[in-house]
Order: structure tokens, then sequence, then C-alpha cells
């Protein structure tokens, strides 16, 4: 069984960025859609939610708490902009 590569990996990426771009517009770049996935793993229960949606925190609320690579400072951030109603510039 062939193994894929990183040039492979990464072509495949480059595929689905110019695919998902025609299809629905921008912002669907190659470094957008890593940061989806990590965005799904650092906050799986958003997507199990009723609606999909958490609170009040936009995408560049999320944006900025991917970048804390510390578990519990990362959820202290995300429950202090989320209660207190934080602006990303607050956040950031």
């Amino acid at each position: 069984m062939a193994r894929i590569g990183l040039s492979n990996g990464t072509q495949v990426i480059k595929a689905l960025s110019k695919q998902l771009t025609s299809l629905y517009g921008s912002g669907f770049t190659k470094s957008n859609l890593y940061q989806f996935v990590q965005f799904y793993k650092l906050f799986p229960n958003i997507f199990h939610t009723l609606c999909g949606k958490s609170g009040i925190l936009s995408w560049s609320h999320y944006r900025l708490l991917l970048r804390v690579n510390n578990d519990d400072a990362r959820e202290w951030y995300a429950q202090e902009a989320l209660s207190q109603n934080w602006s990303v510039r607050t956040l950031g």
C-alpha cells in the first residue's frame, strides 16, 4: 500500500483549496484549511452543540485562541472573551 508523502499531502490541500474557492468563494486558502483542522482538534465540542455555534465568539476570536499552546490558558481566554464580551482586539 502506497503512503501519501508530504508533497502528495501538500498537493491534496492545494487542490482542495482551489476546488472549495471555486465552489464557495474566498476564505479557503491553504493556511485557512490547516487552521480549520486545528480548530476542530482544539474545539471539538463546538460541532456537537445544537446550533453548531459557541456563544458570540467569531472565527477571528478562535484564530487568536488557536495560537495559545496551553490548553488551560486557551480555555480561560475563551471563557473570559465569551463572558466579558471581549472584542478581537481585547483578546489579542
